[in-house]
Order: structure tokens, then C-alpha cells, then sequence
């Protein structure tokens, strides 16, 4: 009677990281390699050193699991990215780290629903688990799934374990999961529309077991679900400012707007104008395309909304480093929306749009009309209150983006 108080069989999971991935497998050969009887005499020196008795025998058993490279090497970037130049050894890797968006590619096709379930669990584990379920059910890439979860206290921890998980909580919220195209995305919702309650809850609970330990809570789950839009149809079309979509033709595949639109009679059509300010090399029209791409993108707007003016000057004396065919090209826009409160929220968008964020989605779209954005580029940004006709008082923000702007920023814009 010691204080150890028995002879105990311990199990533990555990973690070793290496310097690099040749480190890790001279590692994990070692491991491999070594004999139970080597083990066990290494092991009872240093529990001996410990305090511990030197009679029992450790009855060493090791199981190892595939190492995992952590850098961005090994990373799949979401849909409609591609990797960083120059981020394959970035570690941890994760989207924001590793990718950018990729313009070449055509945007993913959403599956968008609500989701409820309950967990043991706290809100990170809660949402890992779901993107796994989802991921593995669906067969698509868990970085290519959304969700916001808000959860609810069911039963609190003191009449249950006390595992720092805080109790069980409902769990409630939307998500938004993304496929390569309108095909794929038809067949996971039908999937996932199928799929019992019964039989998701299965799913959940094995992953929660993975990640807490226990799954023996009733997960309750239950997803609605709204069927995807072709985005080649007229269903998915934005039809520009005054116009809607003509119900009888969602199913069209369009070619102009005549073929999706019809007059919206109770549109009441407001302008949102504004001006951005910035330095680039490259022709008045090629910036102007540039500018009314990302005004479109952001907005997610029709194309024939978004009006740009262009004009260019020569940039101001700023030191030798500065490239003479550098210009500064102020773009004065209008957007156009159908009704005052769509106006009221884009203006919103904008005014709480970062300088940065919207530096970086500008960037994106001048590069990718042929403009040669420098290093640093900074933009000055100014906004009016939605009206009939452009007029008003604007606000004013600057900000910058350094070359390799994380994705992130990108995205957040796009996101609107």
C-alpha cells in the first residue's frame, strides 16, 4: 500500500512530431522496428526511474498510424482554388495558408440546408464531426463544406461525465456544402436527402466517438435540405435591375437575358455609385473590365448592372522605384438594384467591406483582365447611399494588399 494504489493497465493515444517528413519515417521505422522485448526494457529503466515498481511487467503493445504530413504539400484546396506558389512547406496547412482562388476554374455548384443534432461535445468538436460525416458520406473533400453552428445546453455536465465538454448540447445551424459541378451536386443532395435520420445518426456518432471518446448520446438528427440550382439555367440567372426571373422558364438554359427575364412590375430600381482609386499598368479598357468583374462578383450582380467610368493620370512623383508605365486609374461606378432594400444591403456591403479585402478581390480581377498590379497595391475606396440617380455623400476607406494576399480575403469578398 504505496500510494500507487495497484497494478494498473494503461492506454494512451499519442502524437510525435518531427522536424520533416524524413525525420517522421526514420521515426516511425524505428518504432516499427523495435522489438516488445527492447520495449519493455526501456520502458520498466524509466518507470523504475519514476517511482514506479520494477516486478510487474509493462506488457508493452504499440499500434502506429500513417504519418500525416502536415504542410501544404499534402493539402486538396477547396473548389475553384489552386495551391500557393511557394506554400508547399507552410505548416498547419489549412485553405487560407495553402490556397488562392484559381480564376480558371468555374465556380463550385452549392447544396445549401439547415441541420440540427445533438452532441456531447463542444462546438469545434460538434462541427469536425459533421464535415467528416458529411465528407465521408458524400465522398467530397471536408474543406469543401460550410456550416455555422450555434448550440444549446440539453443536459448539463454535473449529471453526466465531467470531460471538460460542458454538458450536451443541441446543436443547431446552417451549411452549405460545394461540388465541382450541377451533376454531382444533384446527386449528393439526393444522397443526403435520403438518407435516415436513423442512419446519419449512426454516422454522427461514430465520428463524435473518434473525436470525444464517447458516442452514446442520442444525436437527433435532423437536415433540411434545399435542392440545388443548376447554374446553367435560368433559375439561377440575375436578371438586371427592374427585371425578374420569368417563372415559366426556369428550366431554360439562357443565352441572353431575354430568354430568362421579364418585367418586374413592382421593381423600383436604386443605384448604388461609387469610386475606387488606385495605381496599376494597363489600358483604360482593360481596367475598366477589370473593375466592373469584381463590382459583379461581389455584389453577384448581373454584368449589365455594373457600370464603370475609367480615367487615368499619370501616377505623382514617388521616388526611382516606382515603374514609369505605373498609372493611377480612378474608376467611378454605378450598380444598379432592383428594389431600395437590395440597394441598402449592398451599400452596406461595401461600406463594411475592408480596403484590403476589397485591394485583394480588385487585384484578382485586374490580373486576370491583363492589368499588371504592383507588389503593394493600395486602393481608395468611396461609397454613396443607395438613390434614383448618383448623388450624395460617400465614405471613404484606404488599404492595401501585399503580393500573395491570403485567400482568404478573397473569398470573404466573393462571399457576399
Amino acid at each position: 500500500l504505496d500510494g500507487h494504489g495497484g497494478v494498473y493497465t494503461h492506454t494512451a493515444m499519442f502524437e510525435v512530431h518531427f522536424a520533416d517528413m524524413a525525420k517522421a519515417e526514420d521515426g516511425h521505422k524505428i518504432l516499427t522496428d523495435l522489438s516488445k522485448a527492447a520495449a519493455e526494457a526501456s520502458l520498466k529503466k524509466h518507470l523504475v526511474a519514476v517511482g514506479a515498481h520494477e516486478d510487474a511487467e509493462p506488457a508493452w503493445a504499440v499500434t502506429l498510424e500513417a504519418m500525416e504530413d502536415k504542410s501544404c504539400t499534402a493539402f486538396t484546396c477547396p473548389l475553384a482554388q489552386k495551391m500557393k506558389a511557394g506554400a508547399a512547406a507552410v505548416e498547419p496547412a489549412t485553405p487560407e495558408a495553402c490556397c488562392e482562388m484559381d480564376p480558371t476554374k468555374t465556380p463550385p455548384v452549392k447544396m445549401m440546408g439547415n441541420v440540427s443534432f445533438v452532441a456531447e461535445a463542444d462546438t469545434a468538436q460538434a462541427t469536425m464531426a459533421l464535415h467528416a460525416m458529411l465528407a465521408s458520406h458524400l465522398a467530397i473533400n471536408a474543406v469543401d463544406i460550410r456550416s455555422t453552428l450555434a448550440g444549446a445546453m440539453k443536459i448539463a455536465s454535473t449529471t453526466r461525465r465531467l470531460d471538460g465538454h460542458g454538458g450536451v448540447f443541441t446543436y443547431t445551424g446552417p451549411m452549405e456544402v460545394h461540388f465541382v459541378d450541377y451533376t454531382a451536386a444533384l446527386a449528393g443532395f439526393t444522397k443526403l436527402n435520403a438518407t435516415t435520420a436513423a442512419a446519419a445518426e449512426t454516422l454522427m456518432q461514430a465520428e463524435l466517438l473518434k473525436l470525444t471518446g464517447h458516442g452514446d448520446v442520442a444525436v437527433e438528427w435532423v437536415a433540411t435540405l434545399v435542392a440545388p440550382v443548376d447554374p446553367d439555367t435560368c433559375a439561377a440567372y440575375k436578371c438586371p435591375a427592374g427585371q425578374m426571373v420569368d417563372a415559366t422558364k426556369a428550366a431554360t438554359k439562357p443565352t441572353s437575358d431575354a430568354e430568362c427575364c421579364v418585367e418586374n412590375p413592382d421593381a423600383s430600381v436604386m443605384e448604388v455609385a461609387g469610386q475606387m482609386v488606385f495605381t496599376a499598368d494597363g489600358t483604360v479598357e482593360n481596367v475598366k473590365t477589370g473593375v466592373e468583374a469584381m463590382l459583379t462578383k461581389t455584389l453577384m450582380v448581373n454584368p449589365a448592372d455594373v457600370t464603370a467610368t475609367v480615367t487615368a493620370a499619370d501616377v505623382p512623383a514617388a521616388g526611382d522605384a516606382r515603374r514609369l508605365a505605373d498609372q493611377q486609374f480612378t474608376a467611378d461606378y454605378v450598380v444598379a438594384f432592383s428594389d431600395e432594400a437590395t440597394a441598402e444591403a449592398a451599400h452596406t456591403a461595401l461600406v463594411a467591406l475592408p480596403a484590403d479585402a476589397a485591394a485583394a478581390a480588385l487585384k484578382t480581377e485586374l490580373t486576370t483582365a491583363g492589368v499588371t498590379v504592383p507588389a503593394t497595391f493600395n486602393v481608395t475606396k468611396t461609397q454613396t447611399a443607395p438613390v434614383a440617380a448618383s448623388s450624395g455623400t460617400g465614405t471613404t476607406a484606404s488599404g492595401s494588399v501585399e503580393a500573395g494576399v491570403a485567400a482568404v480575403a478573397v473569398i470573404a469578398v466573393l462571399a457576399f
